[in-house]
């Protein structure tokens, strides 16, 4: 079962925390719950904080809309945009994946040599017409004379054609902003417009 995030902001006003209207995040990034809070980490990325329950001063509002997920929520917690901004967003983590035949193509082409994760990956695929292989073999594989050469909608075809069903395992090291983009790139700049960083924080907690 899927884990969802539901995330709030509030800042200082005249010494009271109050809620700030609007959507900051929304998305199904398990690599940033383990960040946040260590929920769903299934990659040992290293926590800014466990387990702290919703902050003693928190808004009503924040209150009323936790309140209302009764039982189905869990891990509430809380972070300052001064404790995001602190944090190691720079040091890594050794991720696996499983990938097909035409994503490990354009990954080994493109992405990987720039440090890059494959675009499209997941921890485990079945059906009755998967076939695991090594990455080495898989390497052979795609060194087939008969494949063409260059990427390009040919050869992207004749992968398709020629090795449906094909995957292997691979792994990467990548930095924690990474696994994050969105929200570096969205979210963290919209908190920095509310004020000071210690007078600005994120309320969350996750459901299945």
């Amino acid at each position: 079962m899927g884990c969802d995030i539901h995330l709030y902001v509030e800042h200082k006003l005249d010494g009271k925390w109050a809620p700030v209207s609007g959507e900051f995040y929304d998305q199904r990034n398990y690599s940033l719950f383990a960040i946040l809070a260590n929920v769903r980490n299934g990659a040992d990325f290293k926590p800014i904080t466990k387990y702290r329950g919703l902050p003693s001063d928190v808004s009503k509002v924040v209150l009323q809309e936790s309140e209302s997920w009764d039982l189905d929520a869990y891990n509430h917690n809380w972070l300052l945009l001064s404790e995001l901004l602190s944090y190691d967003w720079t040091q890594t983590v050794r991720r696996t994946g499983v990938v097909s035949a035409l994503e490990y193509d354009k990954w080994c082409k493109y992405d990987r040599q720039h440090g890059e994760a494959p675009d499209q990956f997941c921890g485990v695929v079945f059906g009755s017409d998967v076939v695991m292989i090594s990455e080495e073999d898989m390497e052979k594989r795609l060194a087939d004379k008969t494949l063409p050469d260059k990427w390009n909608n040919a050869r992207r075809d004749a992968i398709a054609t020629n090795l449906h069903g094909v995957y292997c395992h691979v792994t990467w090291t990548e930095p924690y902003y990474q696994c994050c983009r969105s929200f570096w790139s969205d979210t963290i700049p919209r908190l920095l417009r509310l004020g000071s960083p210690d007078d600005v924080r994120i309320v969350f907690w996750f459901d299945n």
